[in-house]
């Protein structure tokens, strides 16, 4: 089950990527990952990295975060906007925001399919971008979290290049 190495790394790093804590009999979790494009009006919906899952979380009224060195509401920001959120889980079973840092340097991108080949020819791309720090494929859960250097290229930018390659993407 275990056998290759990076299956081991990649199970850790999901360990690592979701953990609950229990602190005072209130549920308090840890969530990495990106802004779907389909939020809902009182709801931000995160992209959970090394999962694949989508969780629905309340926005606490008029909760602000830091974005490029500005304040801005939770509904401004962007998808592909790669966050990590604390929240706790209410009574009926609601997820609400207690913080949220975001980080324009990385992302996570969801592919509805990819096999070897696109593998190999999405990371030959990548190695090429300048600006493109690190990337990982998430073979189980279909997705790329990428560090970039945000000053030379963007989210966008990075998703036409990888568009280009012939990759099917379903962005969230």
């Amino acid at each position: 089950m275990w056998e290759k190495e990076e299956d081991r790394l990649l199970a850790l790093a999901i360990v690592v990527a979701f953990f609950t804590e229990n602190n005072a009999s209130q549920e308090v979790s840890l969530v990495k990952g990106t802004i779907c494009n389909n939020n809902i009006q009182n709801m931000i919906v995160v992209n959970v990295f090394g999962t694949g899952e989508q969780i629905d979380i309340a926005k606490v009224k008029n909760m602000r975060t830091n974005l490029n060195d500005n304040m801005v509401y939770l509904n401004e920001l962007p998808a592909g906007t790669y966050v990590e959120a604390e929240f706790e889980e209410s009574a009926d079973g609601i997820f609400e925001l207690t913080r949220i840092n975001t980080d324009n340097n990385k992302t996570v991108i969801n592919f509805n399919e990819i096999n070897k080949t696109d593998i190999q020819s999405v990371s030959k791309t990548l190695k090429n971008i300048k600006g493109v720090n690190n990337f990982m494929f998430s073979n189980s859960t279909l997705q790329l979290y990428i560090e970039f250097d945000n000053d030379i290229i963007n989210y966008k930018n990075l998703l036409k290049i990888i568009y280009r390659v012939g990759n099917k993407i379903e962005i969230q």
